[in-house]
C-alpha cells in the first residue's frame, strides 16, 4: 500500500517524522521516479511524505507520478487534508484519472454545512464517496 501526504498541513508527515532521502520535487525534477521520496512507516506501508515544493511543480506532473508508482502498489490513498482549504490540493482531487474519491468525516464533530462545501467544491462527482465515523483519535 501506498500512501501519499499531500495534505497542506502534513499531518501523517509530521506523525511519522517521515524522512525520505529526496524529496518529491527533487525526484520529479530530475525524472528519477518517487523510489528515493518513499519512507516505510510503522506498519509496512510505503509513504510519500508531503513536499509543498512538489505540488507547486504542478498537479499534473504530480499526479503523473503518483500514478506511475501506483502500478506497484495495490492499493493507493491521497491525504489531500481538508477540501477547501488548498488549490493544489483541489486540483489533485480534481484530476479524473484517480478512480475514487474517498471523504471521510466524523458524523459528531463534521457539521452539515462543512459537508456541503466540501462536496460542492468537487462539484457533482459520480467517484466521490463519503464515510461517516464517530472514531476519536486515541492519543
Amino acid at each position: 500500500m501506498l500512501l501519499v501526504d499531500a495534505d497542506p498541513e502534513a499531518m501523517i508527515s509530521r506523525d511519522l517524522r517521515s524522512q525520505a532521502k529526496r524529496g518529491a520535487a527533487e525526484v520529479l525534477r530530475t525524472h528519477s521516479g518517487l523510489g528515493d521520496a518513499l519512507v516505510e512507516g510503522p506498519t509496512g506501508v510505503k509513504i510519500l511524505p508531503y513536499d509543498d515544493a512538489a505540488l507547486r511543480l504542478g498537479t499534473a506532473a504530480y499526479t503523473g507520478a503518483i500514478l506511475t508508482a501506483a502500478s506497484a502498489f495495490d492499493t493507493v490513498f491521497v491525504d489531500i487534508g481538508l477540501i477547501g482549504t488548498d488549490v493544489a490540493a483541489e486540483r489533485l482531487a480534481q484530476d479524473q484519472r484517480f478512480p475514487a474519491l474517498l471523504l471521510t468525516a466524523s458524523a459528531a464533530r463534521s457539521g452539515t454545512a462543512r459537508l456541503r462545501r466540501a462536496l460542492d467544491a468537487l462539484g457533482r462527482d459520480p467517484r466521490v464517496q463519503l464515510v461517516m465515523t464517530d472514531a476519536e483519535a486515541e492519543g
